[in-house]
């Protein structure tokens, strides 16, 4: 048994031999080692080159990025006392935003619109009401949705107006709560106890006809640490790396798509929702009320947002518009801030 309790359990695929010229020393570690029980967590300094931490302007200074706020918008959803719990917010088609409010069992789609003074607006496209309690919603592809619900994960169709319910479903036989996905796998948290979970990933299985979902692998204790059901997960499809936070231990840590794990981060302060940002991650200072800047290793760089009014909890990141959205607990506003690349970007209230 590893390490970190990894239970794989989709047959071992036939090894390909590949050209390592151009990798990194990091991604050829993983290739080469045989034992991910033997893959040791690493902090801080090592690999930064890897992860392009290190971008440097002409002037030799290295590069942060910076937020500054766009606008807000209500989704107006929640019950009728006035309660929200946003599960999550993702990008759908470009541009749309998909906002699940696991309060009111609704998930609404919202489309960017210019006014007559050529303002930038989100307006509802359409709204899809569901029959049970619902957790997560995670962007499978540009038209492609994944939500979790107490004992199953659902697949959405995103239309232009309309979002679809597919007929393939993930049956589970435990609450299923955040979830991130590339286009071949879902990541979500499983509960196993009250507050207790588990990292659970379903690849998608192409058919000659149609594809399905099969069990992949299940990982119990990361680095040797309990998670907490109110874990938070991102991925990253272009570096195959999944990253999460455990608000109860305080970490910020980081897996390969295949289930290995690669480094981890612990702070004094509670990180909650994370989203990815070029060479960096934006995470939720659930502490301060506080959106802080860390490189890829975890190291926190600067604070980018402070002294926030809301308790900040899911994060999404639109690139093609360099955005980034933010929804909070008990609050049926989105927030939207312009993402800039700077030298000298400093720290922002809100």
């Amino acid at each position: 048994m590893d390490s970190y309790a990894v239970h794989r359990l989709a047959p071992k695929k036939e090894t390909k031999t590949t050209n390592n010229r151009g990798k990194s020393p990091l991604l050829q570690l993983l290739k080469r080692t045989t034992s991910r029980a033997n893959i040791s967590p690493m902090i801080d300094g090592e690999f930064e080159d890897d992860f392009g931490i290190n971008h440097q302007s002409e002037n030799g200074q290295v590069q942060m990025c910076s937020l500054s706020p766009k606008l807000s918008f209500d989704f107006k959803q929640g019950s009728k006392s006035g309660d929200h719990d946003p599960g999550g917010i993702v990008r759908a088609r470009k541009d749309n935003l998909v906002i699940l409010d696991s309060v009111s069992r609704k998930m609404k789609m919202f489309k960017r619109v210019e006014n007559n003074k050529n303002e930038l607006q989100f307006r509802c496209a359409t709204t899809y009401s569901f029959s049970e309690h619902c957790h997560g919603v995670a962007s499978v592809k540009e038209n492609m949705l994944a939500v979790t619900s107490d004992k199953k994960i659902e697949f959405f169709r995103v239309r232009r107006s309309k979002l679809k319910c597919s007929s393939t479903t993930i049956r589970t036989p435990s609450k299923c709560f955040a979830i991130t996905a590339t286009s071949k796998k879902v990541f979500f948290i499983a509960q196993l106890s009250s507050v207790q979970g588990c990292i659970k990933c379903y690849q998608r299985i192409k058919g000659t006809f149609k594809s399905h979902w099969e069990l992949d692998y299940i990982i119990e204790r990361p680095f040797g640490e309990t998670l907490s059901i109110h874990s938070f997960l991102v991925a990253d499809e272009e570096e195959s790396t999944v990253y999460f936070t455990n608000p109860e231990s305080r970490f910020l840590a980081s897996m390969s798509c295949r289930g290995e794990m690669i480094r981890i981060a612990r702070f004094d302060w509670t990180p909650r929702g994370l989203a990815v940002v070029g060479e960096y991650l934006i995470v939720d200072n659930d502490t301060a009320h506080s959106l802080c800047l860390t490189n890829k290793n975890g190291q926190v760089l600067r604070t980018l947002i402070s002294n926030l009014h809301e308790n900040p909890s899911h994060l999404c990141y639109n690139p093609l518009s360099k955005e980034l959205f933010m929804c909070a607990l008990r609050s049926p506003k989105i927030r939207v801030y312009s993402v800039h690349n700077s030298d000298d970007a400093g720290v922002s209230e809100c």
